[in-house]
């Protein structure tokens, strides 16, 4: 589903920051 395809960017996104 959509929304866990944009939660798992959100997370990949967040752990580039870090």
């Amino acid at each position: 589903n959509a929304l866990n395809i944009v939660k798992d960017d959100l997370i990949v996104k967040v752990d580039e920051l870090t």
